[in-house]
């Protein structure tokens, strides 16, 4: 073949594909770089996913909640342990303080009840009459006057004008559990015994709880409550929430303490809510 033929074919080849490349812009179709995409969906979006597929999807709220402050007093009383109906617990301090958000409230010294408020007192006093449900004046009744002796007598050092300190020793060396309200004369004895403490006669206790009661919030050191009401205290507490699958409440975390687990039955209703301590 002639250099002038293969040139004519060279020549028509090139003029085909510069008619193919011009159909081919006239259809709207351009060639566009490649772009590398991630098979992952994004950070987000695989968060939310994962929060959803699972039983552990946490959320948190702050809620105000209305704590009521309360007196513990013989003297005042510091270092017992006391248990609110909503779960809150803690100790008495050096002016019996203790607050809660709802009665009946619960003291302890160790393993021995001494007594359940059953409800708050208008002044925010408690007074060992309040926790056998005797009047104020009441001072004849048999157990409260044991009740006296027993506290007075578990003070640390026997100063107990200012306030009677239960210490931490002594909260642990009573480790077995007793109700004061089934103890008698003789077990307080046996009692105070083992913790090497004697027992402070009844008249001492009796013209102590007489001499302090009228006189509370204005002397022995008690700075607390007085003649006032109870004072309410606004503190947060945050609440945590834990769903299923199906983003229902399966837990309430309280943020004190407690918390409360629902149950479902199978066609998704709520059968029952229980309040654990």
């Amino acid at each position: 073949m002639g250099i002038k033929k293969v040139t004519r074919y060279i020549s028509i080849v090139a003029l085909l594909l510069a008619i193919l490349t011009g159909c081919g812009e006239g259809n709207g179709k351009k060639a566009t770089p490649s772009v590398e995409q991630s098979s992952e969906p994004s950070t987000t979006a695989n968060s939310v996913e994962q929060n959803r597929d699972s039983d552990t999807e946490v959320s948190t709220i702050e809620s105000n909640v209305t704590k009521t402050k309360g007196y513990l007093i013989d003297s005042p009383i510091e270092g017992a342990e006391y248990f609110c109906a909503d779960g809150g617990k803690g100790f008495t301090d050096s002016n019996g303080t203790f607050e809660c958000e709802e009665a009946p409230v619960v003291f302890k010294i160790g393993g021995l009840t001494i007594g359940t408020l059953t409800e708050f007192t208008a002044d925010g006093k408690v007074y060992p009459q309040d926790l056998l449900g005797l009047d104020r004046t009441n001072y004849t009744d048999i157990k409260l006057k044991l009740l006296a002796r027993l506290l007075q007598s578990l003070d640390d050092d026997g100063d107990i004008k200012d306030k009677i300190t239960i210490t931490p020793n002594i909260r642990a060396d009573i480790d077995t559990v007793y109700d004061f309200e089934n103890m008698s004369l003789g077990d307080v004895r046996s009692l105070l015994l083992e913790l090497g403490k004697k027992l402070v006669s009844e008249d001492s206790a009796m013209n102590h709880l007489r001499g302090y009661t009228p006189s509370v919030g204005s002397g022995g050191g008690f700075s607390g409550g007085g003649s006032s009401s109870i004072s309410s205290i606004n503190k947060t507490h945050k609440k945590t929430y834990s769903y299923d699958s199906t983003n229902r409440v399966t837990k309430e975390d309280l943020g004190n303490g407690s918390y409360i687990e629902y149950i479902y039955d199978d066609s998704g209703n709520l059968i029952s809510q229980q309040v654990i301590k």
